[in-house]
């Protein structure tokens, strides 16, 4: 069932610190639309019926909708392979968009958990844009369809992986938050690194 598996891996996203507070946003693809996280709610503390159904090609979304349902359903629109849609706020992803000003963030070292979901080694990195804009939805749509990768880090927001399962997206946020712990105290210790010292 949709629905109780969003609540389980909502859950799991909250307990491993990914979506803390009344941050972040999850969604499931379903019979042409998608089921949405509410806003201003807590991803550890959803039931099944808090879920809010939405259409892929609306513009506009029910008031109990995430606010960032329209970067959702962009996603959904360029890739129909796209199953769940993870956004979450790890605070190792948030400061990895901040460190950078490229359109791209490379890590200094790529584990091959995260190498699965960046093919090129690289994630995209968008610009500081507006939470809830159709400005960010267009861009990170976009960026995701452009760089084969299955995800992207938005400048101070955070990230957003998807994936053909939900257990797949969750797993991929998760490896890109370990990707950007391990990122950030690589380049202390190895302040002349320039991305890249080793490559599985």
């Amino acid at each position: 069932d949709t629905r109780r598996e969003l609540v389980r891996v909502a859950r799991a996203a909250y307990e491993l610190r990914l979506a803390p507070g009344t941050s972040g946003n999850l969604s499931a693809r379903c019979d042409g639309t998608f089921l949405v996280s509410p806003g201003g709610t807590s991803l550890g503390y959803l039931r099944e019926c808090d879920f809010v159904e939405a259409g892929v090609r609306d513009r506009e979304f029910d008031a109990p909708a995430s606010s960032e349902a329209a970067m959702h359903a962009a996603i959904y629109r360029v890739d129909p392979g796209i199953y769940a849609i993870l956004h979450f706020h790890g605070p190792w992803t948030i400061l990895a968009g901040l460190t950078t000003q490229d359109s791209r963030w490379v890590p200094a070292h790529v584990p091959p958990e995260f190498g699965a979901i960046a093919p090129r080694g690289y994630l995209p990195r968008l610009r500081h844009l507006s939470p809830g804009s159709e400005e960010l939805a267009m861009e990170a749509a976009s960026a995701l369809d452009e760089s084969d990768a299955l995800g992207v880090v938005l400048a101070g927001h955070g990230g957003v992986c998807v994936g053909k399962g939900l257990e797949e997206t969750l797993f991929s946020a998760e490896a890109v938050e370990a990707a950007a712990h391990l990122d950030y105290h690589l380049r202390l210790t190895l302040p002349a690194t320039r991305g890249g010292i080793e490559r599985d």
